[in-house]
């Protein structure tokens, strides 16, 4: 077992050597290893009459690939976004009002337009409400409590491309029923 683990350090060892150095090797590269009297083992590129000589062969490398960017592409644009500005303006975030019918008007601002290739998929508390492509769409019967409503833009195939999001809380009448004196 100990052979095992003296041998995993020196191949270990051998590479950090190889990697950290600051010149190059044309062969192999010699390493001095010395168990001290406790029975830890050092390696030291030194040599010391108490060490044990150890050739290292050199690690194979294989150049990086070039990839070169055609002449005619713009990589800046295709790095850009697409939209500058995805926000809710209705309901804004952290807000708080009263709706009798439970009615929520929701209206998200885009700049610049939405593309027509792609499609906002409206979702409230996790689950989906609408997906279209308009920017203003009304919640009918919204519980009252705090809601995440969130839209997402998302192309043709349906990737998300970006999206928004806007906590509200809703509050609503509570109509109880007349009470009966007896």
């Amino acid at each position: 077992m100990r052979e095992h683990y003296s041998a995993l350090i020196k191949a270990s060892l051998s590479l950090i050597l190889l990697a950290s150095a600051p010149h190059s090797f044309a062969g192999d590269t010699t390493v001095y290893k010395r168990t001290m009297p406790d029975g830890s083992v050092s390696y030291s590129d030194q040599a010391d009459n108490r060490a044990e000589k150890i050739n290292v062969q050199p690690i194979p490398t294989v150049p990086a690939l070039k990839v070169e960017t055609p002449i005619d592409s713009k990589p800046e644009e295709a790095l850009k976004p697409p939209y500058d500005l995805v926000r809710f303006t209705n309901p804004a975030h952290d807000s708080a009002f009263w709706s009798g019918n439970g009615s929520v008007n929701v209206q998200l601002e885009i700049k610049p337009a939405l593309k027509s290739s792609h499609r906002i998929v409206f979702s409230m508390d996790g689950q989906n409400v609408a997906t279209t492509q308009a920017t203003a769409i009304t919640m009918p019967l919204v519980d009252r409590g705090t809601h995440t409503l969130r839209a997402d833009i998302v192309d043709a195939q349906g990737t998300r491309i970006t999206s928004a999001s806007s906590t509200f809380t809703i509050h609503r009448p509570v109509v109880r029923p007349p009470s009966i004196n007896p």
